[in-house]
């Protein structure tokens, strides 16, 4: 788990990154190569471990962020303020720095990700219902990201920039359990 100053740097740091590219399609070709590298980072924890690990130089560190990044059609700019990140010790903070860039980005572009939990897969047009919604809503794009989580019984939770909808049957049962507990029996 992240600490709060390594969050606080993390956005500090993107805002710099976002700054750095004042070219529209260069930073739409960095949001798209970093949301791809945030899955790829996710799905294998070897690179975080590698950027984390005290006993790796800065210089080998500096060579698998180049040899990472270099498979991305991404600015010269980029690979050079990752070299400096690491230069400066603190690369294990680069796959947090990718994720606040792409929720600057997102935010400057007014577009909002939505994480729809449900029990299983939503019909196509229960998603589409949802996604209109939200667009009018929040008056902005939205991107929809689907979850299945049947520990929550049945209902909806839909996440939107960290703000949280719960219309879930396990809330509305543990709701019914706490008012049935303070009852006189």
């Amino acid at each position: 788990m992240p600490m709060q100053h390594e969050i606080s740097q993390s956005k500090t740091i993107a805002f710099q990154l976002l700054d750095a590219i004042p070219i529209p399609k260069d930073q739409d070709v960095v949001f798209e190569s970093f949301s791809d590298l945030i899955q790829r980072i996710n799905e294998t924890a070897g690179f975080q471990q590698a950027l984390s690990n005290p006993l790796i130089s800065i210089a080998k560190k500096q060579d698998l962020i180049r040899a990472t990044l270099e498979k991305y059609t991404l600015p010269a700019s980029v690979l050079s303020f990752f070299a400096i990140v690491a230069e400066l010790g603190i690369a294990k903070l680069i796959p947090m720095i990718m994720t606040q860039f792409i929720d600057h980005y997102n935010v400057h572009h007014n577009r909002f990700t939505a994480e729809i939990t449900a029990t299983k897969p939503l019909p196509k047009k229960c998603l589409a219902d949802i996604h209109e919604t939200l667009k009018t809503h929040l008056k902005g794009d939205i991107v929809l990201k689907e979850k299945i989580d049947p520990d929550i019984l049945g209902g909806l939770i839909i996440k939107v920039n960290g703000k949280l909808f719960d219309a879930s049957l396990r809330r509305d049962l543990s709701f019914i359990t706490q008012s049935l507990k303070g009852m006189p029996t």
